[in-house]
């Protein structure tokens, strides 16, 4: 009887052998797809542009703290809107945030400038082609010498979807629009047009046809100005939760920790009545 236990012993040790080798492998076989499928996310962000480049021209970008900008008390962030295959940049813009002097400063970009990235002459738009956001991100710090501390990025969706949730955007036309492009439409009247976010996209790709950056830099001020001021406990309220309903559709490096990180003075500046939003 001995005898038969040892070898039903031998049997269950070698069967939860069996087992473990098998959730090893298993595990094993997850995490390397996981490894595999981040890699691959990465490449296509961009985030390697820099790491395996040796041209001496390509300026390496260390990413700070998060709330590293908010002990400068200024801060530099490229929002930008493109379309869903990423081919065509719509508009970028930069909003300089100076906390000191309570106002905002939007800058508006040209898709079409060029600028020297990684060794060739590239635009905006043909960076953000060959390496998603994060390459038009370091060709925009290439374009203005200024270092950019977070990015926010929009396709048509995301664009779409955010505006109609925030609510719509009241443009004033001093001559009715008629336009027709190869994939859109754009008509509005004279006057006030409340523009939901299909056709405040639309708008904004108009403007871009006709070359019309100041204008966007308006629109997009104007944008901030409805959403951001004034603000009291109550709006205040409603952005934080908007934040964090719709933060997953953008592309962006403004996580969920820098959000809390620099929550009181970002609700401090944009409650303050001396807020300014210049272009």
């Amino acid at each position: 009887m001995q005898k038969k236990y040892d070898i039903e012993f031998q049997h269950e040790k070698q069967r939860r052998r069996d087992q473990i080798t098998r959730f090893a492998l298993g595990f094993g076989a997850i995490l390397l797809l996981l490894i595999i499928a981040s890699v691959f996310v990465w490449q296509r962000e961009g985030i390697f542009d820099n790491w395996f480049s040796n041209d001496p021209t390509t300026t390496q970008y260390p990413e700070e703290d998060s709330d590293a900008w908010v002990h400068r008390g200024e801060g530099v962030f490229l929002i930008s809107a493109h379309d869903n295959s990423r081919q065509n940049l719509f508009f970028a813009m930069l909003l300089e945030v100076d906390v000191t002097r309570r106002h905002m400063q939007v800058t508006p970009l040209d898709p079409q400038a060029t600028t020297t990235y990684r060794g060739q002459e590239v635009t905006l738009e043909q960076a953000l082609q060959q390496g998603g956001v994060r390459s038009l991100q370091n060709a925009a710090v290439a374009l203005t010498q200024l270092s950019i501390d977070r990015y926010i990025a929009a396709d048509e969706r995301a664009f779409v979807r955010y505006i109609n949730a925030m609510g719509r955007i009241a443009v004033n036309l001093d001559e009715g629009i008629d336009f027709a492009a190869d994939d859109f439409r754009l008509r509005l009247v004279q006057g006030d047009n409340p523009l939901q976010g299909d056709m405040l996209l639309r708008y904004f790709r108009y403007l871009g046809i006709h070359e019309n950056l100041a204008q966007q830099g308006e629109l997009f001020a104007q944008i901030l100005q409805t959403y951001l001021v004034p603000r009291n406990a109550q709006t205040t309220a409603m952005l934080e939760a908007r934040f964090h309903s719709l933060g997953d559709i953008l592309n962006t490096d403004i996580s969920v920790a820098d959000f809390f990180a620099n929550r009181d003075m970002l609700m401090d500046l944009l409650a303050s009545e001396m807020l300014e939003i210049r272009t």
